[in-house]
């Protein structure tokens, strides 16, 4: 895939300076004033392209000289030319005085090979006038238009006539650069006016010659030239469709205004800069646009156009593309992917941006001070400076971009790689597009002898803007504040490794199982065969041979060389990246060879003890597919959600199509799979948060399961497939605000009526998970001495269940209470198989067994955080991780991880043998909740002042991890059970 990156934009070079800017000058005006005096004679041109039944208005006003009381005498000619090539009416101005010149006299010659064979003109007789104030043209004879077929043969009489009659006369090219243009500004009266017949390039020629110029009698001539429409605009056929373009471009740029500023403001407190740039690039070319659209409305209205606003919508196009380079830079390099900030590249972005911004306003000023079509040395050289930057930009992006995506297919990050697979599907499209128009526009507009489609030569202009448009689009969806918050900001990049038969199956660029949630389903069918664990001495030297070819082959294609050699400094711009990379590169090596990162002693720190191999198929399946749902649907929202105390229940029902809601109970739409597999599931949740655990926890565990071991079928049958597919919702009610760790003294009771067959609860719960928003409240009460189980529903009169605000843990997760007064339970709903403290306990100690895993799997992803960061990070000019004190708290907190997780799964297959006991769970989850809560505030030290910003998570971690130490037993309550257990002593009263 880097190879064929690499072809497509070296091609994106090629075209990169065009794919991005305009072509525009300044569009042709409606009028034009031109001045004459002392001279003998004069030629006035305008020229422009019309609409059929346009008309072209002209005045000529004379100012006689004081010193002479007599007015001059003038002959006065007008020659109207059409032709079908735009370009005939450009060049240079030396050459063009003469033609006009020739134009006048012979209207049917042609000057070059334009290959069309007639021509339409309309050619007055000259009419000698007394040049005194305003003179009367209407006495002009008009004309027809004619057409002729062309002259190229030099006429004898045509040419003769020209010499021996016309003396030397100046070009009105000489006073263009000097028009008054505000002089113009009143109707035509007493003027000469034409009506053009068709659509066309139409060249206007007036002759003017003072007869009695050397008496020293002559006056000064104004001459006032209007082209308008048959509805009286003033723009011409080529730049009409413009005005069109540019109001729905100005509309388009205002929709993604309020779109993206909605979103925005919506989740302002979470925006990264790179859509701060965003919002900015949609901002000035919103002005452009606009800008544009005002020019381009005026001049259609008054025909004159406004220069310096015109350049100034310019300068916000150059601004706008330089954002959009520094854009792409910042993109490419992983800004806000793979690193918190730029670094030394901020010295080169600005250098490059205000390099580009320079040159392109230079470019911009000559190309727009030069006609359509209008190609001189000029233009040529002021585009080559800027050319050269923006090679060099686009190669510095290809560069970056190349070291993101191999960092990112290393680090198996596979929700950023398909975000960038995104983005070069996006730069194909662009680089394909852009050939297809070059192509398609130097057919039409270039390499013709005749420019006879310049009805088209608008979307020279437009299809670039379009182009920049969609690109735009389509980053501003990869890169919406709805999904690329900082909530992905500094997530761990790095998985826990998979077997080499998991590696095989799943390819790097497709690791993720689904891409919607809808269509990731749990499989609990082996339907896969076991690898095969044959010993090597089994296999003779062919299989071998094949096998090692294999390896090799994954190897090249997987690990370019130039990755790990000379050339990756030039990829990586830190001596810790550098490291870092080598680092990952091992890793990936040792998780496909399912030997080790370690080459030299197969030892793999991210499975020390093979927990991974010890998996059934099923397990590995679940545990791929929760890995895969929880960084690409959990971790998007958890920064969110923990910041403003915010549960979102459609995380419950996600859970439950995924099969993760009691998926221990077999029926009633549960998944019947193994206490490991639950484990993992807990584990690859609590990576995420352990809030989202324990909303799962509770709803699995303390809901789900005593309704399961301890209902009636009735109860079973009605409650549990809501509660499996997450479209009910449960809390569980144990803990009293008297009475949190001796629930033995609970205070909530309960009174039979045998009238109405009736329970009437009265008490309160407290410190319960989920309780705001459940719907199902499974609530332990005392009825006759005895401790009883009763199923609640929401809307039960008497109940109610507010909030707990202003925890600073488990924010993620919603917790509240239970309040009952006088709550009337049908009797059918008391949980019928169960008597006393058994019950809540056995509940208890199935959710204990669940956070054992997920405190473990919180501490993971502190593990892996911190160890990506101290790779990264320097300090004193050396890594963080090349020091001997982050050595030797990277080993104990790995050590402490895995001797935990060694334990849990141990436990898992004994609980799935109906062999644990009570005691067990209180050690692992003991043991997994008090390590991971040490491990995690390690971590933040790790990170120094940035371990305590939520937007590296470990913090976050460390808060919840407290109440995970301290809910469903606390540390001294498990230390307590044990010690009754090792003494046979009672120590609790």
């Amino acid at each position: 895939m880097i190879n064929q990156l690499y072809n497509l934009i070296s091609l994106a070079i090629i075209i990169w300076n065009s794919s991005f800017s305009t072509i525009s000058s300044f569009p042709d005006q409606g009028k034009w004033t031109f001045m004459a005096n002392k001279e003998n004679c004069h030629y006035f041109s305008a020229h422009s392209t019309l609409f059929a039944n346009s008309v072209i208005s002209v005045k000529i006003a004379c100012d006689t000289d004081h010193r002479t009381s007599d007015p001059s005498i003038v002959n006065i000619g007008l020659v109207v030319r059409s032709t079908p090539c735009f370009e005939e009416y450009f060049g240079s101005e030396s050459i063009l005085n003469e033609y006009f010149r020739w134009y006048y006299q012979c209207p049917a010659w042609i000057f070059g090979d334009f290959g069309y064979e007639s021509v339409t003109y309309m050619k007055t007789e000259e009419l000698r006038l007394t040049c005194d104030h305003l003179i009367n043209l209407n006495r002009i004879k008009s004309n027809k238009f004619i057409k002729a077929p062309v002259n190229y043969i030099y006429n004898q009489s045509c040419g003769a006539n020209l010499e021996r009659d016309q003396p030397i006369c100046l070009s009105s090219s000489s006073f263009r650069q000097n028009l008054f243009v505000s002089e113009n500004t009143h109707q035509i009266k007493n003027g000469y006016i034409i009506n053009v017949p068709e659509d066309g390039i139409y060249l206007l020629i007036i002759f003017i010659n003072f007869i009695d110029f050397e008496s020293g009698q002559h006056s000064n001539i104004t001459v006032d030239v209007n082209f308008q429409s048959n509805n009286g605009h003033y723009l011409s056929m080529v730049d009409y469709p413009l005005l069109t373009f540019y109001a729905s471009m100005s509309i388009l740029y205002l929709i993604f205004a309020v779109i993206w500023f909605a979103l925005s403001f919506a989740f302002w407190k979470e925006l990264l800069q790179i859509q701060f740039i965003i919002a900015t690039i949609i901002l000035f070319g919103m002005i452009e646009k606009a800008i544009f659209y005002g020019v381009y409305q005026s001049l259609n209205h008054s025909g004159i156009l406004n220069q310096q606003i015109f350049f100034l919508a310019e300068i916000f196009s150059c601004l706008k593309r330089t954002l959009a380079r520094v854009l792409l830079i910042m993109i490419s390099l992983g800004f806000e992917i793979i690193r918190p900030c730029l670094g030394d590249n901020i010295n080169k972005l600005i250098g490059f941006g205000i390099s580009y911004f320079v040159l392109g306003i230079y470019e911009s000023t000559v190309r727009i001070y030069k006609s359509k079509n209008f190609l001189v040395d000029a233009t040529l050289y002021a585009g080559l400076p800027l050319a050269i930057v923006d090679t060099a930009i686009f190669w510095w992006i290809f560069n970056n971009l190349t070291h993101t995506i191999k960092t990112l297919r290393i680090r198996r990050n596979c929700f950023r790689l398909e975000l960038f697979n995104h983005l070069i599907n996006v730069l194909v499209f662009a680089v394909f597009a852009s050939v297809i128009f070059i192509i398609w526009q130097m057919h039409k507009h270039k390499l013709t002898s005749c420019l006879d489609s310049w009805r088209y030569l608008w979307i020279d202009e437009a299809y670039w803007h379009v182009l920049f448009s969609l690109i735009l689009l389509a980053i501003m969806i990869l890169w919406r504040p709805t999904n690329n918050d900082q909530r992905y900001q500094f997530t761990s990049l790095l998985s826990s490794s998979n077997s080499l038969n998991d590696f095989i199956d799943n390819d790097l660029n497709q690791c993720a199982i689904e891409n919607n949630l809808g269509e990731i389903k749990m499989r609990f069918q082996n339907n896969r065969n076991e690898y095969s664990k044959s010993s090597p001495n089994h296999l003779d030297s062919h299989i071998i041979s094949a096998e090692t070819d294999d390896n090799l082959k994954w190897i090249e294609e997987n690990i370019s060389t130039t990755l790990v050699d000379s050339s990756l400094p030039s990829l990586i711009d830190s001596d810790e990246e550098l490291l870092a990379a080598k680092f990952e590169i091992i890793d990936l090596i040792g998780r496909h060879f399912g030997t080790s990162n370690s080459l030299a002693s197969g030892f793999d720190w991210q499975d020390p003890f093979l927990i991974n191999e010890s998996l059934s198929d099923d397990e590995r399946e679940i545990k791929n597919q929760m890995r895969s749902y929880c960084e690409r649907q959990l971790m998007p929202r958890v920064l969110e959600a923990n910041r403003n105390e915010k549960f979102d229940i459609e995380i419950m029902r996600e859970l439950g199509s995924l099969g993760a809601l009691g998926p221990t109970i077999k029926g009633y739409g549960c998944a019947n799979v193994s206490s490991v597999a639950y484990g993992l599931i807990a584990f690859e949740i609590e990576r995420v948060d352990s809030g989202y655990r324990s909303a799962m926890s509770v709803q699995s565990s303390l809901v789900m399961f005593p309704i399961y071991a301890f209902g009636s079928e009735q109860q079973k049958e009605k409650y549990l497939p809501g509660l499996a597919k997450g479209e009910l919702i449960g809390c569980f009610g144990l803990t009293e605000p008297n009475h949190g760790s001796d629930p033995s003294g609970m205070e909530t009771v309960a009174k039979y009526d045998p009238n109405t067959k009736s329970y009437y609860l009265n008490g309160s719960k407290t410190w319960i998970t989920n309780s705001p928003i459940a719907d199902v409240f499974v609530v332990w009460a005392k009825y006759d001495g005895t401790i009883r189980g009763f199923i609640l529903e929401r809307g039960m009169r008497g109940l109610s269940s507010p909030k707990i605000e202003g925890k600073f843990s488990l924010r993620a997760s919603t917790t509240g209470m239970i309040l009952m007064d006088d709550v009337v339970v049908p009797e059918e709903n008391v949980l019928p198989n169960i008597h006393g403290l058994k019950g809540p306990f056995s509940c208890l100690n199935n959710a204990r067994y669940g956070i054992s895993w997920g405190a473990l799997g919180a501490a993971s992803f502190c593990f892996e955080n911190a160890r990506s960061y101290v790779l990264e990070r320097k300090q004193f000019g050396k890594s963080l991780a090349s020091t001997q004190i982050v050595q030797l708290r990277l080993a104990d907190m790995l050590t402490e991880i895995n001797l935990g997780l060694v334990t849990c799964l141990h436990l898992g297959r004994l609980k799935d043998q109906n062999r644990i006991q009570p005691e067990m769970i209180s050690i692992a989850k003991r043991n997994s909740a008090g390590k991971a809560l040490d491990i995690a505030r390690r971590c933040r030290d790790m990170l120094g002042g940035n371990g305590i910003s939520d937007e590296y998570h470990i913090i976050r971690h460390v808060m919840n991890l407290e109440a995970v130490n301290t809910y469903e037993g606390t540390h001294d309550i498990h230390a307590l059970i044990l010690g009754r257990s090792i003494t046979g002593i009672q120590a609790f009263k």
